[in-house]
């Protein structure tokens, strides 16, 4: 006698939920904020409107889901690399790890949603939310990190490191409206030398 064992509904909840935050993303990524309605975000995940709105309500929840749910992954990396690395090697770590936020949808899928939020109230308020708890995140890391590295020297590591995230993100605008990448990256690497000469 055979026994069939269904997925528990949480688990299918779960499962559903993830399936709409990848097609959001991927929507985003596609078409823009602008043409990333429920319809279309739907017809993606092959549900039905009345599932989604199970999940999501409002078009804000869902958004806000969606751009929590790809910053957390890359912090989660983030968290696991400084766990075993200190001095010098997390200074570099930290630094690789802000260059390569580019390269993500992270990036991509947040300058859609800021773009949009100039003109929508509330998702600009969620979005400055979620940005403040991401910001006051990276101010920890970037503390900690000068403390166990920059001896003498931690408070202008930290700041040096601190400077680094608008570094990034400046350089990251300027790629999304065609920006010669190499340039950017050779002045970075300069930057992260200097960065590192800061370390005890």
């Amino acid at each position: 006698m055979s026994i069939v064992q269904s997925t528990p509904p949480l688990a299918r909840g779960e499962e559903m939920r993830n399936k709409i935050l990848d097609a959001t993303i991927d929507s985003l990524i596609d078409v823009g904020y602008a043409r990333s309605s429920t319809w279309e975000i739907c017809k993606r995940a092959g549900i039905s409107r009345g599932a989604f709105l199970h999940h999501f309500p409002t078009r804000i929840k869902l958004f806000s889901a969606a751009i929590t749910r790809l910053a957390q992954d890359p912090l989660d990396q983030l968290d696991a690399g400084l766990a075993v690395r200190t001095g010098t090697e997390a200074v570099s770590l930290f630094l690789e790890w802000l260059w390569k936020t580019l390269d993500g949808p992270l990036f991509a899928v947040g300058l859609e949603l800021l773009a949009a939020a100039r003109t929508e109230p509330e998702l600009q308020s969620v979005l400055r939310a979620g940005g403040d708890e991401l910001a006051a995140k990276l101010d920890e890391i970037a503390r900690s990190i000068a403390k166990s590295a920059g001896g003498d020297n931690h408070a202008a590591l930290e700041i040096m490191l601190l400077m680094s995230i608008p570094m990034v993100r400046g350089v990251g605008l300027d790629l999304a409206v065609g920006g010669n990448r190499a340039e950017h990256a050779a002045r970075f690497r300069d930057w992260e030398a200097r960065v590192l000469r800061a370390t005890a």
